[in-house]
């Protein structure tokens, strides 16, 4: 054999070998090993759960333009003066109003009412972070049955739902219960499933309860539905990861059981035949969508306007559903494992949480069990150890950006349930009281929640935000008259609703110089202070005291005011009155909001130009007069 031969064949030793070493970890490298850093450090971790509380606590002011809680302490007042669960809701209302409206909150109105009376609205507060503890203890709780521990990922989670949860979680209303029951529901879903126990049984328990605190038991009345079809439909056809059979017969008697357990309520299946009949009812459901607790989440993705809640909770949920199907088609196609009654589910819910507002809790509720499901059942707990640095980033991204619009944005600083009647007629509300302003009423659609829990019985509403008892005829009417209020309109309006007398929120100053402007000096106004302004036809100025004519309505009386909303209020209102008036509001507007408000400069440049504005108009017009004199 030849030299060259054998030299073709050499075979190199291990021991000849020679490793090379990198001095500095590769970028790969470098993130698995601070993924695993933080995930594994205590100190990160306890210092974001102790940090949690405070982000969702500033993410959390009190809300101030929802004037729903008024009207639902008036009827927790109610179910409990009278000793009932049964309510005529026409009697609040001088309005023709649908007697047989049916709306069965008695067990959560009057939760809140009694709240309210004994501990006011820091009371209300409590409430709303008693139903946040809950759900931090449910998931905390399926966080251990799966043999895990609390993590940055996790607390990443619980932060991305109380985002997503914001837009109804923030308001004292019964709706709040639906968050707590719903993800209960969820839980004994999930729960079950993964350890085998039997706690289907628990179902109608929480619905005889939850069908009395708020009607959005019918969002778990679908889920559990579903379920169960999602369930029998893989136990018998798909044959996948099936429920175990003695556990599915659990849930097969449980669901039809909790359907009887809805009917445990004061109205019985005619509340439920209301409730379908509505939401399938196009005349009723053309007007009660123009709330925005109906508007798509859609929209909110890339806006042409700044609303910074829904954005991020649109953006959350989208976040929430790609993690889900990420996760999902990772187990797929390393495990073959997937859940068509998971899948199934979170499909269905998150269509309805991206098309209404008002849904979006449920999406988010359901898809943080599943994401967790899908770690144990797939068996890629390691996949969370290595998003853990994303988690951080993402963690630290949205606390720097919530407090950040906390600070420059939000235009009501107020938490722990104060200052619930800043933006209230408190005043408003008084003055007519005390001189005993000629009733009926004009009112707008806000207002009419808080005349409902002050001015009752000794004055009725027009109408309030409830809604479903005007639907049939004063609702569209009132719609259709305050999107234009001409001289003619207002006429017949007048005509056919015979009131002498109009409290109208300072927001909808259009509204009042409509009626102000109207005929020929019939209408008056009286009063008017930082929310609300009164207005009364003149043929009832005989009739008022000297003290009720003598009411101050300079501008300087706000001059302590600091919330820029209700000084733009003003100023809108008085900017009509006289640009004079516009301009004093304009100056407390400048020294008293906060330059640290992003909108200051913006606003403060509107309104010179309103006042530029008006002042040409003024001066055109006494020119014309000066040449028709001529």
């Amino acid at each position: 054999m030849s030299k060259k031969k054998k030299d073709n064949n050499l075979r190199i030793e291990p021991s000849n070998v020679q490793i090379v070493v990198h001095k500095y970890p590769s970028l790969i490298e470098w993130t698995g090993t601070l993924s695993a850093t933080i995930s594994n450090s205590s100190g990160i971790k306890w210092f974001f759960l102790i940090l949690l509380p405070m982000i969702i606590l500033v993410y959390y002011p009190v809300q101030l333009d929802d004037y729903d809680i008024w009207w639902h302490l008036k009827l927790g007042e109610h179910y409990v003066k009278n000793l009932t669960m049964k309510i005529d809701h026409s009697i609040f209302s001088w309005t023709p109003a649908d007697s047989g409206y049916i709306y069965n909150t008695w067990l959560g109105s009057t939760i809140l009412y009694i709240v309210y009376q004994v501990a006011g609205g820091f009371g209300l507060w409590i409430v709303q972070w008693s139903i946040f503890m809950g759900l931090f203890l449910l998931y905390f709780f399926y966080i251990k049955s799966i043999n895990d521990t609390l993590n940055i990922n996790y607390i990443l989670g619980f932060l991305l739902l109380a985002i997503s949860l914001n837009l109804t979680a923030i308001y004292y209303k019964p709706e709040i219960f639906t968050t707590l029951f719903f993800a209960i529901t969820a839980f004994i879903y999930f729960y079950s499933k993964l350890t085998s126990k039997k706690l289907f049984f628990l179902y109608p328990i929480v619905f005889i309860i939850w069908v009395n605190l708020h009607g959005g038991f019918l969002a778990g009345l679908l889920f559990i539905s579903i379920i169960l079809g999602g369930e029998l439909f893989n136990y018998l056809i798909l044959k996948k990861d099936q429920m175990p059979k003695k556990l599915l017969i659990n849930l097969a008697i449980a669901v039809p059981i909790s359907y009887i357990a809805v009917l445990i309520n004061p109205y019985g299946i005619n509340y439920h035949i209301f409730i379908l009949k509505s939401l399938f009812l196009k005349e009723y459901m053309s007007y009660a969508t123009k709330v925005f607790a109906y508007q798509d989440m859609w929209q909110f993705l890339f806006p042409k306007v700044y609303a910074y809640r829904f954005i991020n909770t649109a953006w959350v949920i989208i976040t929430l559903a790609s993690l889900f199907s990420i996760l999902s088609i990772y187990t797929y196609r390393k495990k073959r494992h997937f859940d068509i009654t998971v899948l199934i589910i979170n499909a269905i819910f998150f269509y309805f949480s991206m098309n209404t507002a008002r849904y979006t809790i449920f999406f988010p509720l359901i898809s943080f069990f599943s994401i967790l499901y899908i770690l144990k059942k797939g068996d890629v707990f390691h996949l969370k150890m290595k998003f853990a640095s994303v988690a951080l980033l993402i963690l630290l991204f949205c606390t720097g950006n919530i407090f950040y619009n906390t600070i420059f944005y939000v235009e009501h600083k107020s938490w722990f349930g104060l200052n619930m009647d800043l933006l209230i007629p408190v005043k408003e509300v008084e003055y007519i009281k005390k001189h005993k302003i000629q009733p009926p009423l004009f009112n707008d659609y806000l207002i009419g929640g808080y005349m409902i829990w002050t001015m009752y019985p000794e004055y009725k509403v027009f109408i309030d935000p409830r809604y479903g008892p005007f639907w049939k005829q004063v609702g569209p009417d009132y719609m259709n008259f305050a999107s234009n209020p001409n001289p003619e309109a207002i006429k017949q309006f007048n005509s056919k609703y015979p009131f002498k007398a109009l409290l109208i929120h300072m927001r909808y100053s259009y509204l009042i110089y409509a009626f102000l402007k109207a005929g020929n000096g019939d209408w008056r106004l009286l009063y008017f202070d930082k929310n609300a302004a009164l207005i009364i036809h003149k043929s009832l100025i005989p009739s008022l005291s000297p003290d009720a004519l003598a009411e101050d309505v300079n501008p300087t009386r706000f001059k302590d005011i600091t919330n820029p909303s209700i000084l733009e209020n003003l100023f809108n209102f008085y900017i009509d009155i006289g640009p004079q008036y516009g301009r004093a509001i304009m100056d407390i507007y400048r020294q008293n909001v906060s330059e640290f408000y992003k909108f200051k400069a913006l606003k403060i440049q509107q309104m010179a130009q309103a006042i530029n504005q008006k002042e040409l108009e003024l001066k055109n017009k006494m020119l014309q007069q000066q040449q028709q004199k001529k």
